[in-house]
């Protein structure tokens, strides 16, 4: 379970550094200013981003973090793996902060905060999930076969009497 949440922690990590990377490759390769954009489409965007070294590798930190998730998700819940997954977003917080410059207001870290110390009870709380095993009566109970008590083959369906139909009413 160890490994899982330490996978889970990569996978948060590794997300929010590909979305910092990839904010800064889009700043490199945008034609516009931040003030000038005016919401269009530029076509050309995706193929000089595809150039870029910044962005390649943040696609590649994102499936590397998406390999973490799926580890994590070997024995952790799925409620969990959830939770320190969307914690990605406070990294990506505290390194924009460091890397791009962006400046969090005391209640943007307090968030940050609450975030890891929220995350940080839910990894404490969460055990491992799978498929519980079952006793020696389970495997011993009789298993259907395809003849009844009598010998006579079982049939798909049930008889017609079941079914509430009787020879006074043969078409039910």
């Amino acid at each position: 379970m160890l490994v899982s949440l330490i996978a889970a922690i990569v996978a948060a990590l590794l997300y929010g550094i590909a979305a910092v990377m990839q904010a800064i490759a889009v700043r490199a390769a945008s034609n516009r200013s931040a003030e000038d954009a005016s919401g269009g489409v530029d076509p050309g965007l995706v193929m000089r981003l595809l150039r870029q070294w910044r962005f390649v590798a943040s696609m590649c930190l994102d499936a590397l973090g998406f390999v973490a998730q799926l580890i994590a998700l070997q024995r952790l819940p799925l409620f969990a793996v959830q939770a320190f997954v969307a914690s990605n977003l406070a990294v990506t917080a505290v390194v924009a902060s460091w890397v791009i410059g962006v400046t969090l207001s005391w209640r943007e870290w307090a968030a940050v905060l609450g975030v890891v110390a929220g995350v940080g009870l839910l990894g404490s709380s969460a055990g491992a999930e799978g498929a519980a095993h079952v006793g020696a009566g389970f495997k011993a109970w009789p298993r259907p076969s395809s003849t009844s008590p009598t010998g006579r083959p079982r049939s798909a369906s049930p008889p017609v009497s079941a079914m509430g139909c009787s020879a006074s009413r043969p078409a039910c």
